[in-house]
């Protein structure tokens, strides 16, 4: 509800200030209203007695005349003393009554002849109690206005004499008691021991009950509030009034004066008026004043909040201080803030370093990716052409090793007939006719010797081109290739000339005989040659089975590079993917604070998107894995 600290601290204050200002109102206002109603009651109390004291001065007054008239009783003429003490009294008619039933008035008019005093209500009541006494208001048969009797004997208390009789008319006395007028809603009444009204200010409320003015009242009532002294709280004509009930001494009377609250505490409500209007204004100037105070108290810490939400709405700036005046708690915050703001900027600083640092590292981890990346794609692919290059050799090792054992047999076969051929010739002498058809069989012998040559040769040239394929490993496998060439070619050649001896051997049949040992002789050169290309071909199966055995070990040792090289693409592939994690955060920690504007020149690092590292390694993301080469 209350966002702010201005804003509580004023409704704080104004809070103490409204209690403060409403606490004193209220204590003045009980404190008024405490006097009030003292000075109420006192002026109840003093209106009640001034009033009843009236009444009764003129009770006395009106005793007095007519206990003057005594000694009319004893004169020869009473009338004359009767007629002064109606003129000096106010008396409305002046009598004597006596205890023979005779009856004196001192205007001298006549009593009707039936007319017993001594039964009158005035008579009878003086009699019983032996002394002064008032009756009842009544309607004067004479005037026709309501009046009251004041009767007094006269004699002794036990057998008077006779009775005075004076009556008065009650238009002063109500005159008098409607004058009662504390305020302007306020009046009073005359109400009788009987409990009837005498007066009232309204006519109709006359010679009634009391009760029938409200219905809590009555005479005991009245008798009892005005021996108790008290006020009481009563509505009276729907008006809550405060009533004073006082008796009348000298009759049994009682004056009531109802003083009318609203009029008696109405300035009691514009005192409360006065007090709340002043309240009111009180508060709006303590509000304006402290609404300046806190504004001028709080001024330091509005700047702190606003460069609080700088700072944590992205502005960043933390070049801004705030201005440290006085000694309170709002310049405490200001000079805690400007510390913490500088032991911030100090930290941006050195992660803004190490962010550089960071950013550097990763790039050469970048690099160095891309370098490797690049030496395992170059290896992978030579590796794939090594791979290759052994399936061919491998093939040409296989076909090298069976020519080998066929070329081998093939020499072994010639043996035996090189050898069959020596015991032939042993026989040539004998069987010269048979020259003919051996000399056939040489030729297919010769032709397949031929054969052989030449294979041996294409054999010797593939083992040649090989040799120079393996480079320094192969130098002494190209030179018995190059000694089983020019055996080859030798054999060759031999087979050349024993064709051409066999094509002329049927013109030289004739000559054959003398040259049967040059023959022969030849024989044994050529069991010789072949005996030595038996051996030749023994070396070249083995050569050819060690090399096998060697490019066995080669395609293991491929094998184990190309599982390395597998390895190394993975890691590889990890390196680059956390060098780029390493750049994407090293990008991320830079552009966090090159937010912060710092009061150094050093300018806010600009974000670097990992895109970059992605599309600079392509060869490290998209690596292609190394084709297994498949050796047999």
């Amino acid at each position: 509800m209350f966002s702010s600290l201005r804003t509580k601290l004023l409704v704080i204050s104004l809070a103490g200030v409204v209690l403060s200002v409403g606490g004193l109102g209220a204590a003045n206002f009980i404190t008024a209203k405490v006097q009030l109603q003292d000075a109420l009651e006192e002026q109840l109390t003093s209106a009640a007695k001034s009033n009843a004291a009236a009444l009764e001065v003129w009770l006395r007054a009106k005793r007095l005349v007519t206990a003057s008239m005594k000694e009319a009783v004893t004169a020869d003429d009473p009338g004359p003393v009767l007629r002064a003490a109606t003129a000096a009294g106010d008396l409305e008619r002046a009598y004597i009554g006596y205890p023979d039933k005779r009856m004196v008035y001192g205007d001298g008019s006549k009593a009707a002849a039936d007319y017993d005093p001594t039964v009158r209500p005035w008579y009878t009541k003086a009699l019983k109690e032996r002394g002064p006494t008032l009756t009842a208001p009544f309607k004067s048969a004479l005037s026709g206005v309501r009046i009251v009797t004041f009767a007094v004997p006269v004699g002794p208390p036990e057998a008077p004499i006779a009775v005075l009789g004076a009556n008065i008319a009650l238009t002063r006395i109500a005159a008098q008691v409607r004058a009662i007028k504390p305020t302007e809603n306020s009046y009073g009444f005359l109400v009788g021991g009987d409990g009837n009204v005498i007066v009232h200010k309204q006519d109709k409320f006359n010679e009634v009950p009391v009760k029938d003015v409200q219905k809590d009242l009555s005479a005991d009532g009245l008798k009892e509030l005005a021996a108790s002294k008290k006020t009481l709280a009563i509505t009276l004509e729907n008006r809550d009034v405060l009533m004073r009930v006082e008796k009348i001494e000298g009759a049994d009377w009682y004056l009531v004066i109802a003083l009318d609250k609203a009029d008696a505490t109405a300035g009691l409500t514009a005192l409360l008026k006065s007090s709340l209007l002043t309240a009111l204004l009180a508060v709006a100037l303590a509000a304006s004043v402290i609404g300046i105070l806190v504004a001028r108290s709080l001024r330091q810490l509005e700047e702190v909040r606003r460069a609080m939400v700088d700072i944590g709405q992205g502005e960043g700036d933390l070049t801004r201080r705030i201005e440290e005046v006085g000694k309170d708690e709002v310049a405490q915050i200001a000079k805690a803030y400007n510390r913490f703001v500088d032991k911030l900027a100090a930290t941006i600083k050195s992660i803004r370093s190490s962010s550089e640092a960071v950013k550097l590292g990763a790039g050469e981890i970048a690099q160095g990716s891309i370098d490797l990346s690049s030496r395992t794609e170059q290896q992978a692919a030579s590796l794939e052409e090594t791979a290759s290059s052994m399936e061919e050799l491998t093939s040409t090792v296989q076909q090298n090793s069976a020519s080998s054992r066929h070329a081998n047999q093939l020499v072994m076969a010639s043996a035996e007939y090189a050898e069959k051929g020596g015991k032939l010739m042993s026989e040539v002498v004998d069987t010269m006719g048979q020259i003919s058809s051996s000399s056939a069989k040489i030729g297919d012998i010769i032709g397949v010797i031929d054969s052989i040559a030449f294979q041996t040769n294409i054999l010797a040239l593939n083992a040649a081109v090989e040799a120079a394929r393996a480079g320094e490993t192969g130098r002494g496998f190209a030179v018995v290739a190059s000694e089983v060439r020019n055996l080859a070619h030798r054999s060759a050649q031999a087979a050349k000339e024993i064709k051409a001896l066999i094509d002329t051997s049927n013109e030289q049949v004739t000559r054959g005989v003398s040259q049967v040992e040059k023959v022969g002789s030849t024989m044994d050169e050529i069991l010789s040659s072949i005996k030595h290309v038996t051996d030749i071909t023994s070396e070249i199966t083995a050569a050819s089975e060690e090399q096998s055995s060697g490019i066995a070990q080669v395609h293991q040792a491929v094998t184990q590079m190309d599982t390395v090289t597998q390895q190394n693409a993975a890691l590889v592939e990890e390196a680059a993917a956390a060098a780029a994690s390493l750049q994407d955060q090293a990008a991320a920690l830079a552009e966090a604070v090159g937010q912060f504007k710092l009061d150094d020149s050093t300018p806010a690092m600009a974000p670097t998107s990992a895109v970059t590292f992605a599309t600079a390694t392509p060869s490290v993301r998209n690596l292609p894995a190394p084709r297994r080469a498949r050796l047999n």
